[in-house]
């Protein structure tokens, strides 16, 4: 069948939200309790695990294998995913239960695409904890092909799921390769004596922000706008769920490729104090610091009347290294009081 021949349903008609309320003193020992902290941007769980009498406060959701959690709670963050165990979650997660006619492994793949996670942003409510309502989830509209249709497209995206995963972690082996490798070069920037160079003097360093949502054309088709959870810890930076106009873009702060972004402050712990090297220009949240190298390593080739322009446009008039970033980098994650910032380390080109 055609995709142009299959119905569509609101989600209210075709699967429950199954908001089963267990309260506080009745949380059992040991029972797995997942918070938005524990899901990812890509629909895996995340430092799950059992809690003791006492140690949740307030009311909590059932949940179980049968369900998919979508997270209400900025949902920009694209907080969908599908448990394989039984357990109690946050009421900022709404557990769906899919009705015979939808397959849930499906409904977690189309709650997860880019224009659906733009929808539901959209619809949410609230400048500071922007949150989606059970009754606005209910509303969107789901593509309904043939319940087998739903499992072969499920099983599909399963599997592309399942090649980004083993990406990540070749990627993350290349990125032990790499860190091993630039310590035996040039040692442990964190213990390394020897001289060395105050960051604002070798590079700028940049904040991120979040332009107002109370004026939607801030947001739309135009630049990605990064988030702590699209800094994987492999150092790769994946594609953001939500773009920024040319409004919006002028209102942000933008970083260019070749920038390193590291995260300080961000709603899953697990995020502090990764680092992602950008391919591309990007704009970024507050969550994030960008560092702005100067005339630091210039690529093969490059000219060499271009390269010494860039170094006479520096207060100290001669080029960085890749210490002077690293020791950046040691320095964000090394101060806890830091939120989001933008720290140049460019001699002093931004003084001149």
């Amino acid at each position: 069948m055609a995709a142009s021949a299959w119905g569509e349903s609101e989600l209210a008609t075709i699967a429950t939200l199954d908001r089963r309320t267990v309260s506080a003193g009745e949380i059992e020992r040991g029972e797995r309790y997942v918070g938005l902290e524990n899901m990812t941007s890509d629909g895996r769980f995340e430092g799950v695990g059992g809690v003791e009498p006492g140690e949740l406060k307030s009311n909590k959701f059932r949940f179980g294998p049968e369900h998919v959690l979508y997270g209400k709670l900025r949902p920009y963050l694209s907080k969908i995913a599908r448990p394989n165990f039984t357990g109690i979650c946050s009421t900022d997660i709404l557990p769906i239960r899919p009705g015979p006619e939808l397959d849930g492994t499906y409904l977690m793949h189309f709650l997860r695409t880019p224009a659906m996670v733009r929808h539901a942003t959209t619809r949410a409510t609230g400048i500071n904890l922007p949150r989606l309502s059970p009754k606005e989830l209910q509303r969107f509209v789901i593509p309904l092909p043939p319940i087998e249709e739903q499992r072969r497209i499920a099983t599909v995206l399963d599997a592309a799921d399942s090649l980004r995963a083993k990406r990540r972690q070749a990627l993350a082996k290349l990125d032990d390769l790499t860190q091993a490798t630039f310590i035996d070069m040039f040692g442990d920037p964190l213990t390394t004596t020897g001289p060395r160079r105050v960051v604002a003097d070798v590079a700028e360093v940049v904040t991120g922000n979040t332009p107002p949502r109370s004026d939607e054309t801030n947001y739309g088709p135009g630049i990605e706008w990064i988030k702590s959870d699209n800094i994987e810890e492999s150092g790769v930076v994946s594609s953001a769920a939500e773009n920024l106009s040319a409004k919006g873009e002028a209102k942000g702060r933008v970083a260019p490729a070749s920038a390193p972004l590291v995260v300080c402050i961000a709603g899953s712990p697990a995020s502090i104090g990764r680092v992602g090297l950008l391919d591309r220009p990007v704009a970024f949240n507050q969550q994030i610091n960008a560092i702005l190298p100067g005339p630091v390593l210039f690529p093969t080739g490059y000219p060499t009347d271009d390269a010494q322009r860039e170094i006479d446009r520096t207060l100290l008039e001669c080029a960085g290294s890749a210490d002077d970033i690293a020791k950046a980098v040691a320095f964000l994650l090394e101060n806890d009081y830091l939120t989001g910032v933008a720290l140049p380390v460019d001699g002093g080109r931004l003084l001149t």
